[in-house]
């Protein structure tokens, strides 16, 4: 346990007991390490000191058989997560509460989890991340809303479904790309704004869905609440605003559905995008307004 401190762990084996490497508000480097049959998180970063951003770096560790295996609480911390083994934990590889940053999060291998990863939008993974994300027992990424200001590919071989329970925004410069058979989820209420480059390319026998948390049709039990059933106006729309890159912008194959709790399932306020070859279903209001 690390409080205020610097702790530098190099080659260190710990198995069993309640927690595994607790970091509360330090400097932590861990490397070549191995944490195991931890009956809560395998490593517990706190950051909640809003005047001194921590930056703990995890590299080449092996985490495995856990409750958790990463977990970050709170905001202040700019993380460096990369070559890592995270596997066969209780819940999820990697858990990110709050805002903390990934300030870099490339070649980790998380499966065989009950989930990969939960972490803002705005730090959404890309496949040139290079991160293997499945198996795991629910092939679905949790993105706790934010704004995504990077360029972004992502397809299934990172996640099938994408669950936001919160709002989400793309930055005007910041790209997001979604691939064939991707379903977007998102929470009550929330709409799915852009303000830079949204380009959505399906194919016919894989369209990317937009839908509702309570469509498990589409991917599954999402928000593992049971059987349930999308209802027309479960959340907002799909926003596209003026300082969209018209050019960049695109829904192709797509489908919209259970959206259009105000407005449209599609709004657009002073863009130019294209949309072909798609289905805008079970709304509550306009189609596109």
């Amino acid at each position: 346990y690390a409080y205020r401190s610097s702790l530098i762990a190099e080659h260190v084996r710990i198995d069993g007991g309640f927690g595994g490497v607790q970091s509360y508000e330090s400097e932590l480097t861990l490397s070549n390490s191995e944490i195991s049959n931890i009956a809560n998180q395998a490593v517990y970063i706190y950051a909640n000191n809003s005047s001194q951003r921590i930056k703990p770096v995890l590299l080449n560790n092996y985490i495995h058989h856990n409750a958790y295996g990463v977990y970050v609480n709170y905001n202040y911390a700019d993380i460096t997560l990369n070559d890592n083994r995270i596997e066969n934990n209780a819940e999820y590889g990697l858990y990110i509460n709050h805002s903390a940053n990934l300030e870099s999060f490339k070649r980790n291998i998380i499966i065989n989890n009950k989930r990969a990863v939960r972490l803002p939008f705005s730090l959404l993974p890309s496949t040139a991340d290079a991160n293997q994300l499945l198996p795991n027992t629910e092939s679905v990424l949790v993105a706790t809303g934010g704004t995504l200001t990077r360029n972004v590919i992502f397809d299934k071989t990172l996640a099938d479904v994408i669950y936001t329970p919160a709002a989400v925004t793309i930055a005007s410069g910041g790209q997001l790309v979604l691939k064939p058979g991707v379903v977007v989820k998102i929470g009550g209420l929330y709409a799915f704004t852009n303000n830079g480059s949204l380009n959505v390319s399906g194919d016919a026998d894989n369209k990317v869905i937009f839908t509702s948390y309570r469509d498990d049709s589409a991917g599954g039990d999402s928000n593992n609440d049971g059987p349930t059933i999308g209802q027309p106006g479960d959340w907002n729309y799909l926003q596209f605003n003026d300082s969209t890159t018209d050019a960049l912008t695109k829904l192709s194959h797509v489908e919209v559905r259970y959206a259009g709790r105000s407005t449209a399932s599609i709004y657009i306020s002073s863009a130019n995008i294209t949309i072909e070859n798609s289905r805008i279903a079970d709304g509550n209001s306009y189609g596109i307004y």
